[in-house]
Order: structure tokens, then C-alpha cells, then sequence
């Protein structure tokens, strides 16, 4: 009995009597869960690089009006230093930046 094999012809495919596990097949509500979080993730990448976007345009204009403000000053205006303005701006600068 040793090298005996049953091996019967099946009138089915074993797809076809043997259920399919639950935890493989697509949910039938629609979306799943993975893909729901990817889009939140995504959303959110989007919102941070465009909020990163805005504050750095913010600080060119900025940086552009006090340039310009200092050209129509003259030349001995130029070479003072507005010390608040400087540190106020490091102070900014190294804020942390909130996540969501």
C-alpha cells in the first residue's frame, strides 16, 4: 500500500467546490480600507507642500519689499543693520512646523 495514489478525476475545478477564503477576495462595499488611508496620506502630502509653498513665497515678497525699501532709504541707510528685524526672523525661522 505503500506507493498507492487515489487520485480520482474531479467532474469540478477545485475553484469551484472549495470556497474562497474571506481574507483574499475584494470587499463587496466598494473601497477598502488601504486605499482610503493612501488617499488621506496623499491629501495630506499635497496640503503641507502647498502651505511650505505659500510661507516661502511669503518670506521671498518679504524679503523683495525690504530690499526695495532699503534701495529708496539711499545709501547710508543701507549699511545699518535692523537687529530686531534679524532676530525676529531667526526666531521664525526656527519655529517647528506642526504636522498633522
Amino acid at each position: 500500500m505503500r506507493g498507492l495514489c487515489l487520485c480520482l478525476p474531479q467532474p469540478y475545478s477545485a475553484g469551484a467546490v472549495l470556497p474562497l477564503r474571506q481574507g483574499r477576495s475584494a470587499p463587496a462595499g466598494g473601497g477598502s480600507g488601504k486605499a482610503d488611508k493612501a488617499r488621506q496620506r496623499f491629501e495630506a502630502r499635497q496640503a503641507r507642500i502647498e502651505q511650505e509653498q505659500a510661507e516661502k513665497e511669503a518670506r521671498r515678497q518679504a524679503r523683495l519689499e525690504a530690499n526695495r525699501k532699503k534701495k529708496e532709504a539711499g545709501p547710508a541707510a543701507a549699511n545699518t543693520v535692523d537687529t530686531a528685524a534679524l532676530k525676529q526672523a531667526s526666531l521664525d525661522a526656527s519655529k517647528p512646523t506642526k504636522r498633522p
